[in-house]
């Protein structure tokens, strides 16, 4: 049996370096969108391109001579963006409304010819002069150490994100390992990790989707909120009743939202063969756990995904 995990480290980049990290992200972005933009033209027969090596076909030497980006994160670029458009059409399936991707996240997608693992820290493609070295910054009693420094784990893929308000990069490693004898109900399925409040998405699979717009989500809730706020200064009954109106819509769509994000992590397990979703959440960890030091590192919930069929919706569009 596999087993996958999604290993969140902390990096240390030298400060000579920084610039060329940063510059190596803005040029991911760029190409992941360029591809996205002649995805979402379509072939011959007007269809969203999703193909990974059709999308590649079409525009990859004009990208990769616009951005210099290194070859194999200009095919991570083609893979990031037909992962997206895939991504729509799955809802336009669902006959939801939907638009091109537009990527803003400061990630850049890493394969295994891109990056490369050592004891203590890796390698990054990048713009300058050669990769980038970067050392691991592992917290006391680090489970990442576990996954990282031992060979019992194979480490493939993996995503570099920069998180702008602390000014720290983190690599998402995927790691793999061959089981066969499982411990436990979770350790003996194929597991899909899902970190989630990444910059921009909700969630982040370790399968490489990025799921849920978090931008567009905290702007409807900011608007809710505004829109209380002016209706509370006020004080009367009208606004009051406004005020429940409004909660209670705003209550529907943030629910019918995150459901249907949840349903993508769902289909995201399915189509990866993946039976266990394994939640990340390492943001402010410390504080919110601090008492409990056995798991400051570390936060799992999962859940055993049970496979469903789903029909294509009534009046579904059918430029899939």
């Amino acid at each position: 049996m596999e087993l996958r995990r999604t290993v969140v480290v902390k990096l240390s980049i030298p400060d000579d370096r920084q610039d060329d990290l940063k510059d190596t992200m803005d040029a991911f972005r760029h190409a992941s969108q360029r591809f996205a933009n002649r995805g979402w033209e379509g072939d011959d027969d007007g269809y969203v391109i999703t193909s990974r090596s059709q999308l590649q076909s079409h525009v990859y030497d004009d990208i990769r001579g616009e951005t210099g980006l290194h070859s194999d994160l200009c095919v991570g670029a083609a893979n990031h963006a037909a992962d997206a458009l895939r991504g729509v059409v799955d809802r336009m399936k669902e006959g939801e409304r939907v638009s091109k991707p537009v990527f803003t996240s400061n990630t850049t997608v890493y394969n295994t010819n891109a990056v490369s693992y050592f004891d203590g820290y890796c390698t990054l493609a990048a713009y300058g002069s050669g990769r980038v070295k970067a050392e691991y910054v592992y917290p006391n009693d680090s489970i990442q150490a576990e996954y990282m420094e031992s060979d019992a784990w194979d480490k493939q893929g993996a995503k570099l994100r920069y998180d702008q308000q602390s000014d720290t990069y983190y690599l998402h490693v995927t790691v793999v390992q061959e089981r066969d004898d499982p411990e436990g109900e979770a350790e003996g399925r194929t597991v899909l990790g899902v970190d989630r409040n990444v910059d921009g998405y909700l969630a982040v699979t370790s399968s490489g989707s990025f799921i849920g717009n978090a931008d567009y989500f905290n702007h409807k809730r900011r608007e809710y909120e505004q829109r209380r706020g002016d209706l509370q200064q006020q004080s009367t009954r009208s606004a009051h009743l406004t005020i429940q109106s409004i909660g209670d819509r705003f209550a529907s769509w943030s629910e019918d939202y995150l459901h249907r994000v949840s349903k993508q992590v769902v289909a995201e397990a399915i189509a990866n063969g993946c039976d266990t979703i394994v939640l990340e959440d390492l943001a402010q960890i410390r504080e919110r756990i601090s008492n409990a030091s056995k798991f400051q590192q570390w936060a799992f919930v999962s859940w055993v995904v049970r496979s469903r069929t789903k029909r294509r919706p009534r009046g579904s569009p059918s430029r899939w």
